[in-house]
């Protein structure tokens, strides 16, 4: 469930941003998501 909330809010982030989709369409950018585990401090990058 976690994982798949990530995902969405990286894919939302690009289609909402005409900026960022740009930057992401000429390579410039990269988004990735990720996540943070309270209880062991790691974070995860997916």
């Amino acid at each position: 469930m976690i994982k798949g909330n990530v995902r969405a809010a990286a894919a939302t982030l690009v289609a909402q941003s005409e900026v960022l989709r740009s930057a992401v369409d000429a390579g410039k950018v990269t988004v990735r998501g990720s996540y943070f585990d309270i209880a062991t401090g790691v974070v995860t990058l997916l």
